[in-house]
């Protein structure tokens, strides 16, 4: 029962014969509306460039659905990686799928890195360290995090940003 006391979408599928009627594929489908996986109105997968702040804004759905969502116990939600085949460019989304040992490996370790990440970007804020970045040299390189002392610049909040990160890195 929600909040109103009303039975809910899982609550009738798991004590009611009603999930022999609604196939497990039309329950993924609605879940995956629901995150943002598809485009709204349109069965096409609604896919976003792979930079820091959609990274972000993914990654804060993901999280979401794996700590509030009444079905994260039979579902798991992660973010995805797609590379465009007449660039190189690499999209990314949000996806519920059914869980399993590997993708619930994954959304923990997901959530935990975030965690880690934003912890220690505290950590670093208190010592006048700012996280930013990395150049799109750098991550054509294959470069994965850079300690800049030679070229450390004072933001606009008087920070020093001496470490620059790849997306969700």
């Amino acid at each position: 029962m929600d909040d109103n006391n009303e039975p809910t979408i899982k609550s009738l599928l798991d004590k009611t014969n009603l999930s022999t009627f609604i196939p497990e594929q039309k329950v993924l489908e609605k879940l995956n509306r629901d995150i943002g996986y598809y485009k709204k109105g349109m069965d096409r997968p609604a896919l976003w460039l792979n930079n820091d702040e959609n990274y972000n804004k993914l990654l804060d759905k993901a999280i979401k659905f794996n700590q509030n969502s009444e079905f994260r116990d039979k579902y798991v939600a992660n973010i995805i990686k797609i590379q465009d085949n007449e660039s190189p460019r690499i999209f990314i989304g949000v996806r519920v799928e059914k869980r399993n040992k590997f993708n619930s490996v994954n959304a923990d370790n997901m959530e935990y890195n975030e965690r880690l990440n934003t912890r220690l970007r505290n950590i670093l804020s208190n010592y006048g360290i700012s996280v930013g970045a990395l150049t799109n040299l750098e991550k054509r390189m294959g470069v994965h995090g850079v300690t800049d002392f030679d070229v450390a610049k004072t933001s606009a909040e008087g920070l020093i940003e001496m470490i620059r990160l790849a997306n969700g890195v």
